[in-house]
């Protein structure tokens, strides 16, 4: 008969004499599990075919613990392991183990959400440092812009400063012209976005704002232009100018 371990999947080939007719506790060779292994069942036959009496086989059981001659009554199975002693050494199976082959989808499916998780951390962190990265590397800009991205604040490249301010009459009217100049510090081409200017009073409430137009829509690598604005009766409380890249709408 083949007795399989429950816990391992073990299979083991013995003789059915050595199981009994009352069954008994076996361990199993491999991992040790303990369990009660019931008698085999009889197999129909006819009266005439049962062969005659002798001695009976009584080959030794590698697996099970020995009992002796004078314990009586089959060998009921154990709560647990510890209970049933044995000092024989564990012994190979005499079957090979029947296993099931593992999935790897599971294996997989985790390789697949690990990588996603890092494509995620790598475009926000490639997002978030747009502007450092394209500053240290300039050819990553045209990355940006094939994926219609933005990466660059507003005016990135341009440096805006106000050269000369002046208050000035016309037709009796207080007239504020203001002379500024933008610069394109960058190796590569830059658009101009528009201009707006703003006067404070000296609590920084804004009192007026106004567009100024840009003197040129783009500006090459390391060039620069110059730009002139007038504003009309400005307020006699304004005491701070301030002229800014602005993109109207």
């Amino acid at each position: 008969m083949i007795l399989a371990c429950p816990s391992c999947s073990a299979r083991f080939l013995i003789p059915d004499s050595a199981i009994g007719m009352r069954g008994r506790t076996v361990r199993c060779g491999r991992c040790g599990h303990v369990w009660y292994a019931p008698p085999p069942a009889e197999p129909a036959s006819d009266a005439g075919d049962v062969p005659a009496a002798g001695p009976a086989a009584s080959p030794e059981f590698a697996d099970a613990p020995t009992r002796r001659a004078d314990e009586g009554g089959p060998a009921p199975p154990p709560e647990s392991p510890d209970e049933v002693p044995s000092d024989e050494p564990a012994r190979p199976a005499q079957l090979p183990v029947l296993r099931r082959k593992r999935s790897r989808w599971p294996v997989h499916l985790a390789r697949l959400a690990i990588a996603a998780v890092a494509l995620v951390i790598a475009a926000g962190a490639a997002w978030h440092y747009r502007v450092d990265i394209v500053t240290a590397w300039p050819d990553a800009e045209p990355l940006y812009q094939a994926i219609d991205a933005n990466p660059l604040p507003l005016g990135f490249g341009l440096r805006l400063t106000i050269e000369e301010t002046v208050n000035t009459e016309r037709d009796g009217q207080r007239v504020l012209s203001i002379t500024g100049r933008i610069e394109n510090l960058t190796a590569r081409g830059r658009r101009v976005p528009g201009l707006r200017g703003i006067l404070f009073d000296e609590t920084q409430r804004v009192l007026r704002h106004w567009t100024i137009p840009v003197p040129a829509t783009s500006l090459a690598p390391r060039r620069e232009a110059e730009f002139k604005t007038e504003l009309m009766d400005p307020s006699e409380d304004a005491v701070r100018i301030s002229i800014v890249f602005h993109e109207p709408g």
